[in-house]
């Protein structure tokens, strides 16, 4: 059975080495992380999105401000 930790991170880690080429990457060994539910994950971008979308807008009216001024590129 899969019950025993240490086999369940041989086997995360193996998988991790042959998944490598593709980009992707282990997780954190003994991380302290905790599966969330996908409800509550998209209920907390639903509540930081319009946080998001203010600062965008923010930056938006920011470069048309330095394009109007002339403002020099870098």
């Amino acid at each position: 059975m899969l019950d025993d930790r240490q086999k369940m991170r041989d086997m995360q880690t193996s998988f991790a080495a042959k998944v490598a080429p593709l980009g992707l990457q282990r997780g954190v060994e003994g991380s302290p992380a905790q599966h969330q539910k996908v409800k509550r994950f998209y209920g907390l971008v639903k509540e930081l999105n319009p946080q998001r979308q203010v600062a965008q807008q923010s930056i938006r009216q920011a470069g048309q401000q330095h394009s109007r001024s002339g403002g020099v590129g870098m």
